[in-house]
Parts: structure tokens; sequence; C-alpha cells
């Protein structure tokens, strides 16, 4: 049997065959605040709570955890969900804004965990959108890095990587049209 660096062996009480499953990470802090992780992460609600993290960024198509129930605060609104699977002909850039606002938002009551499945492409596009978005790195390649820096994992499936680049372009082309006709005025 070949070595799979990406699964730890997990010996199994029960008979001889050893158990693959992936390693548990913890979550990973992108900036001051703001985390990417994977779905036992945002169920694992004594990290959660030591972390302040008060906003959930649900990229992963599952639902509600009851497990949340012991983070609510009255009047701010915990747990946004989307159902985006990971796929490479996926459309995620028509939720890039929304995502951001809720970061944004997330960010002023306290922490914010972003993730989908496994923390490997879903929420690491939203966090890179993110970055992006904020102007805090010049383009999608620095962003990306960055980004797997921190998570060595982070791998962002080709759609997702067009569609990033194509947003970043965008962006950037608007910002240099609004600082040009400031200019000109």
């Amino acid at each position: 049997m070949n070595f799979n660096p990406i699964f730890e062996r997990n010996p199994s009480p029960d008979d001889d065959e050893p158990d693959f499953r992936p390693p548990k990470h913890l979550p990973t802090e992108i900036l001051p605040g703001l985390y990417l992780g994977d779905y036992d992460n945002a169920t694992d609600t004594t990290w959660l709570m030591k972390h302040n993290v008060l906003h959930i960024l649900n990229i992963s198509g599952t639902g509600y955890h009851p497990q949340w129930e012991k983070l609510f605060i009255k009047d701010v609104p915990l747990v946004y969900s989307l159902q985006i699977w990971d796929t490479s002909d996926q459309k995620i850039s028509p939720y890039f804004d929304e995502c951001i606002k809720f970061i944004d938002k997330g960010l002023l009551h306290g922490s914010v965990l972003v993730h989908c499945q496994l923390g490997i492409s879903r929420s690491p596009s939203i966090i890179i959108a993110y970055l992006l978005e904020k102007k805090f790195l010049i383009g999608y390649h620095e962003a990306l890095s960055y980004v797997k820096e921190r998570r060595r994992m982070v791998s962002v499936n080709d759609g997702f990587r067009r569609q990033l680049i194509q947003y970043y372009n965008s962006t950037y082309y608007f910002q240099k049209l609004k600082d040009i006709s400031f200019l000109e005025n």
C-alpha cells in the first residue's frame, strides 16, 4: 500500500485493517478574527466560543447545526449558509459580494469562520475574494499564496480560479476607472 500524506493512519480496534481518515485540522486564522476551516471546525462549539466566533459562513451545502444554538446572540445574524458544490462548472462568483458583506458585518461583532466540507477549495475561494475586494493583496496569485502559506492544503478548483481571476480583473478595472474619473474632475 502506498502512503498518502493527505491521510493519517488511524488503527481500528476491531481488526487489523488500518482506518484511513483525513487528519483533523484546526481552523486557520487568515486575518485577525477571520478563520478558514472545515465542517468539523464549524461544529466544535468549544473552539468557536474560545475564539469568539459569532458569525459562521457555511459554504458546505449542509444546513443548520444544532450546536450553533449555544452561540446565538439576540439580533445578531450568526449563520449564513450557501449550497455551493466543489465542481469546476459551479458558479461561485455571484456569491462573492454577499459573502464579503457578511464577513465585514461579522468582524464588527467578533470573529468569523468561513467553512466548507474540508476547507480546501470552496471556503478558500470566498476568503480569496474577500482579500481581493478589500485590496489586501495585489492579485489572485498573491492572494492564493497568502492563504496557502497559512493553510497548506488549499487547492482551489480550476473553475473557481478562473472566476476569482475574472473577479479581480473586473474590480481592479472598475477601480482604475474610478481613479481616472476622480483625477479628471
